[in-house]
């Protein structure tokens, strides 16, 4: 499905409805399509993502029961007979009401025309959407004390809270939607802050994006490469709504086998949005994102100092210099004030220009990256402060 984009104000009033659209979409996907007539056994329709239907009891005339009712670990059998066939089970939902939680959104990623060719439209590869999110490579801004420490020790992950800001709010988001019950839901929300991922590093796939920060903080200048292993989990948090773990093809993957193979889990991809009001009246302001990588297990290899890193960088800093040159002809009405409720209400639909792709490929959609001169030329400018002289380390954990 490809979604215009809206208005500011109909985004806002629109920015539920993505999530009903993909509810829908799994329903659908759990009833369409399907020959009852040939189902000799009875057997239902597996729900979309989840369990399998449990096989109908067959009639004396051999003519297949009813598909059983089905649920994340698998569908009962059904004891009716259905001349013809059985029918197929009903779809469960993916979140367990008893949770206290809902579903957050997951499927296709809107698509946009003007991203047809990837050669000649800037931030079209870099885009992410809430409810597609996997990626494989991420990179995470730290500083030379770390880099020096992570030289010394080939150890990734090993500090439980950044210096003088505590572990990050993400992890009391977690806390608090992990507090809302005892179902799956909320024992793999729990397991994920106090067991898992004690020891965490914070990351995004566009490193340009994560350079500046907030205001009042600095990451550092040092980048390093994290690359997850294409069986890792990704587990979406949506603040003060719920979780949906996905595969790296971004397909659900059940909230059970997540909690019963939970090594598999690679990172958190969380994201934040205050919303007010409804429809029309909806606004959305304090919004982030972010990557939080926490299984040293799940990475395939992690780098620093690298030839392959000064590249990225200095093709982010000429990306930067070039949309600024672009800019420069064009007139704005980008607000710093409102920057940040403007891309958060914005997030999960297509843009319909450069300056739209670019907003979506934000985790941190302060200020400091406002697609105004000012911004960008300040931005491109810390991106070219941050090259080095290459001296790599490439670590594969395990080997």
């Amino acid at each position: 499905m490809t979604l215009r984009k809206p208005s500011r104000r109909e985004e806002s009033g629109r920015s539920v409805a993505i999530y009903g659209i993909t509810l829908g979409a799994l329903t659908i996907a759990a009833c369409d399509h399907y020959d009852f007539h040939h189902d000799p056994a009875g057997a239902g329709r597996p729900a979309a993502r989840a369990g399998a239907a449990g096989a109908g009891a067959s009639s004396v005339q051999g003519a297949g029961g009813s598909g059983g009712t089905l649920s994340l670990t698998g569908g009962s059998a059904g004891t009716e007979p259905v001349a013809g066939g059985g029918t197929g089970g009903a779809a469960a939902p993916y979140i367990d009401p008893a949770s206290g939680l809902f579903f957050p959104g997951v499927g296709g990623a809107p698509t946009e025309e003007g991203c047809a060719s990837l050669a000649t439209q800037p931030f079209c590869d870099q885009m992410i959407y809430n409810v597609a999110p996997a990626r494989r490579t991420l990179y995470s801004w730290t500083t030379a004390e770390q880099v020096a420490e992570l030289r010394a020790d080939k150890v990734l992950l090993t500090r439980t809270e950044t210096a003088g800001l505590g572990r990050g709010y993400a992890f009391t988001a977690i806390d608090a939607l992990a507090a809302r019950g005892s179902a799956p839901e909320n024992q793999l929300l729990a397991k994920l802050s106090g067991e898992l991922f004690v020891k965490v590093r914070y990351a995004w796939p566009n490193a340009w994006a994560t350079r500046m920060g907030w205001p009042g903080e600095d990451y550092g200048d040092q980048l390093l490469r994290i690359v997850l292993k294409p069986e890792a989990w990704i587990v979406i948090v949506s603040d003060g709504v719920g979780l949906a773990v996905i595969d790296m093809n971004n397909e659900l993957v059940p909230v059970a086998d997540a909690l019963a193979h939970s090594e598999r889990i690679g990172a958190v991809y969380f994201y934040k949005r205050d919303v007010t009001g409804q429809g029309t009246f909806q606004s959305c302001s304090g919004g982030y994102r972010e990557f939080i990588v926490g299984n040293e297990a799940m990475i395939e290899e992690w780098s620093l100092g690298t030839t392959e890193i000064h590249e990225r960088i200095v093709a982010d800093a000429v990306l930067m210099e070039d949309f600024l040159g672009e800019l420069r002809s064009m007139p704005s009405s980008v607000d710093p004030a409102t920057f940040n409720q403007d891309v958060v209400c914005s997030w999960d639909y297509a843009p319909s220009d450069q300056v739209g792709r670019y907003e979506r490929s934000l985790s941190i959609p302060s200020e400091y990256y406002a697609p105004l001169p000012e911004a960008l030329a300040s931005l491109s400018q810390t991106l070219r402060a941050s090259l080095f002289d290459p001296d790599p380390l490439s670590v594969r954990p395990g080997d």
